[in-house]
């Protein structure tokens, strides 16, 4: 077996971090498959067969890096046996993928052949443990993936151990097209860039994301971009400013979505169990068409905004469905859409709750807050109780 003690720091040190962790990464460490096909690794820890223990956690404050052309790269794998407490990011911990595309040509003929890889810029394999992962402001987890047919995720974990996230960087997912036939035409991207797969965990994960300077023009707000994937376990997805962009998938367990401070979130939600949400103090919240949520209580703040997508190839599916109550403070906003053109008048559930209030939102029009080619009115039906929309052209 394998132990890292945290280090002592002597008083006259330089710039001593406040966690004496037992792995700290101040400079670069990078791993790169040069020849098609090898997998790149920066930095794995356990997977021998023997535990590998790191006292305090592990700290980055310089670069990690892992790069692979036509074949996976991992910026950090913490193996099977490996376990340390904390992961804190003060820099960047990146993986990057690009397609390898051959031809052949016969003739007149030519035919094309890519391969294709996965990025993971932290991977947490079943029998590893990492329970705390922070990363800093200005600094971020990512991976991306170039080639069609590639995939990326920023991090993974299969351990079902990592239970608390926090955010004030940047966690990030992005996978770019290609044309590998040469026709022209950009192939169409056939994998998800996903931020977090979290789906093994089945105790319930808190992610936190805060903008600690939303006055600081030279600190980026904090971000979260690719589909988030939770567990089984009641989870909780707050924002206190900054953005999510990517679909939720919620799984089984009940949970709480909040945005605070002005955060965005776009992107489509499901759910199995209830999820408690919260919009407020101007922040806003795009739900595209597709989202089928639960919800044990729903409240949009005076400033906040909800905008709903309606699928028109399920007109009868309201897109929220709430065991408790929905409520629009005065001063609310909501906006409705629709994924295609509807031609014919239609009525569109939009939730339904155990009571709701729609404070000063208007039920007679809404107007300036549908795509301006429909008039739409708002029907609330206090028996159910539920609120629809009634779309038609102008």
């Amino acid at each position: 077996d394998i132990r890292l003690g945290g280090l002592t720091y002597t008083s006259d040190a330089v710039n001593p971090p406040s966690v004496n962790y037992g792995l700290l990464i101040r400079g670069k460490v990078s791993g790169s498959g040069v020849h098609p096909g090898i997998v790149g690794h920066a930095l794995v820890v356990g997977g021998t067969g023997h535990a590998t223990t790191i006292d305090n956690g592990i700290g980055v404050t310089g670069t990690v890096s892992a790069s692979g052309y036509g074949a996976d790269s991992y910026g950090l794998s913490l193996l099977a046996g490996a376990s340390t407490p904390r992961l804190d990011v003060n820099g960047s911990l990146t993986a990057a993928t690009t397609a390898y595309v051959t031809s052949t040509t016969s003739g007149s003929t030519t035919t094309y052949s890519s391969q294709s890889g996965k990025a993971t810029a932290l991977f947490i394999d079943s029998g590893a443990s990492l329970p705390v992962l922070t990363i800093g402001a200005n600094h971020a987890i990512s991976a991306a993936a170039t080639g069609s047919a590639s995939s990326a995720t920023a991090i993974i974990d299969k351990s079902g151990t990592l239970t608390s996230i926090t955010n004030n960087g940047g966690i990030g997912a992005t996978i770019t097209a290609t044309d590998a036939n040469a026709d022209g035409v950009a192939d169409t991207i056939t994998g998800t860039p996903t931020a977090l797969d979290l789906s093994a965990n089945t105790s319930g994960v808190s992610i936190s994301q805060v903008d600690t300077a939303p006055d600081d023009d030279t600190i980026a707000a904090p971000y979260i971009a690719g589909q988030i994937l939770f567990g089984s376990g009641n989870d909780s997805l707050t924002s206190d400013g900054g953005s999510i962009v990517g679909n939720v998938v919620w799984g089984d367990g009940t949970g709480t979505f909040s945005l605070t401070d002005k955060a965005v979130y776009l992107g489509q939600m499901t759910s199995n169990g209830d999820i408690a949400v919260n919009i407020d103090s101007g922040s806003s919240a795009g739900l595209l068409s597709g989202t089928s949520l639960k919800f044990s209580t729903l409240h949009v703040g005076s400033d906040a905004t909800l905008s709903i997508g309606l699928a028109t190839a399920t007109p009868t599916a309201a897109p929220l469905i709430g065991s408790g109550a929905a409520t629009f403070d005065d001063g609310a906003t909501l906006n409705l859409s629709s994924d295609k053109i509807i031609p014919t008048p239609v009525t569109y559930p939009i939730m339904t709750a155990s009571s709701i209030s729609l404070g000063e939102l208007s039920t007679a029009s809404l107007e300036g807050h549908i795509p301006y080619l429909y008039h739409a009115d708002l029907v609330l039906n206090y028996a159910k109780p539920e609120f629809d929309a009634v779309f038609r052209l102008k």
